[in-house]
């Protein structure tokens, strides 16, 4: 089920060409485009890539970009910052700051460079959560280059949603096909804010792959999983059990990105939980592209074990009330043996899921569906 997000960034009402200001060739002294609205423009000529700063024509152009917050904080935008024109003279990148064996550092780097498509030479990020959304771009040219401008746009995000996994540990497992693809994996909650440490890129230990493997117990609830080739980027130090630890990263927070223009990508995954195991297809279709998943553990909010669901059945979390819905989801579910179904443990309530669908299920929901919300 393919399912838009509540909102991305409205489109501005008039556009404002931002341009570009002199000494602006260190991080320190990039121009602050605040807010930068879609349809906005930069403009400005480079003819180098110096940062010594002095502001000389042959020097660097920084621009620290800040874009609205939306109203909803559970909302995703897709941004790019496209040369209209593309002149291949004229080079950006998304700056960041190095990372070694997981401590994040303050020596500068690029986490993203641009790339041409279909004629077009663009960089792209994802803004997520509820605070404004800030990075570091950078310009660069070279001798005869001409004046360039870069407009922004925001494009609504798609996110596949998983559907509902019993409580219990959370395993993320990439599976391309061969060759191996150097994938990430990383999980937000349902408001777009990273959870720490809740990320992998290289397979822990003992594992020699690049293949991501992630080990998680996270509380109930509905999350969103980020998923692509390496680099993925945020602001994120990388966890212990991460046999890659160095990975580059952004150093403000609502930031998501790829460092990858590929395309064609095999990205597919497993996820599971105590109690159901998904394999989910998944192609990176598009240069920089992250994509985005919905999935919820255990039964968040719900008024009882019966309430497995919410109007219109699952994937729709708990909704707080007992009614067909949720008979019907719990019926199919423990025709299936797993899922939904897996309400409790042997003996029944107050035992908690135990992972097996069994006669303590079914009668433990009928009961708690006969009593209705409390």
């Amino acid at each position: 089920m393919m399912c838009p997000l509540l909102a991305i960034a409205a489109p501005a009402v008039g556009q404002t060409v931002w341009p570009e200001l002199e000494a602006n060739d260190t991080p320190a002294t990039a121009n602050l485009l605040n807010p930068m609205l879609p349809g906005d423009s930069v403009s400005g000529q480079t003819l180098g890539a110096s940062t010594t700063g002095t502001g000389a024509g042959n020097s660097a152009d920084y621009f620290r970009i800040t874009t609205q917050a939306p109203p909803q904080a559970a909302s995703i935008a897709r941004y790019r910052l496209a040369l209209t024109p593309g002149p291949t003279t004229v080079a950006m990148t998304i700056r960041g700051v190095t990372q070694l064996n997981g401590l994040i550092g303050t020596s500068e780097t690029a986490v993203q460079t641009s790339a041409d498509v279909g004629g077009v030479r663009y960089v792209q990020w994802y803004g997520l959560g509820p605070e404004a959304r800030t990075l570091l771009v950078r310009m660069t040219g070279q001798v005869g280059a001409p004046a360039y401008m870069a407009t922004l746009t925001a494009d609504p995000v798609q996110v596949t949603d998983l559907g509902v996994f019993p409580s219990g540990p959370l395993t993320v497992t990439m599976t391309p096909a061969a060759p191996l693809v150097d994938g990430e994996v990383w999980v937000y909650t349902a408001a777009g804010v990273a959870v720490p440490g809740a990320g992998n890129d290289d397979a822990p230990a003992p594992l020699v792959t690049t293949t991501p493997r992630l080990n998680r117990t996270l509380p109930d609830g509905v999350y969103l999983l980020a998923v692509s080739d390496a680099n993925l980027f945020n602001d994120q130090a990388s966890p212990p059990d991460d046999s890659r630890r160095n990975r580059s990263v952004v150093n403000t927070a609502g930031i998501l990105g790829s460092s990858s223009a590929a395309t064609g990508v095999n990205l597919g995954f497993v996820i599971s939980t105590p109690g159901r195991t998904l394999n989910v297809a998944a192609v990176k279709t598009e240069a920089f592209g992250v994509l985005l998943y919905r999935f919820t553990i255990g039964v968040p909010g719900g008024c009882s074990p019966a309430d497995v669901c919410g109007i219109g059945g699952p994937p729709t979390p708990a909704d707080g009330a007992i009614t067909g819905d949720d008979f019907v989801a719990f019926i199919n579910a423990f025709g299936a043996g797993g899922g939904l179904a897996d309400i409790t443990g042997i003996g029944g309530p107050p035992t908690p899921a135990d992972g097996a669908v069994t006669g303590d299920d079914f009668v433990a929901f009928i009961n708690a569906f006969a009593d209705g919300c409390p």
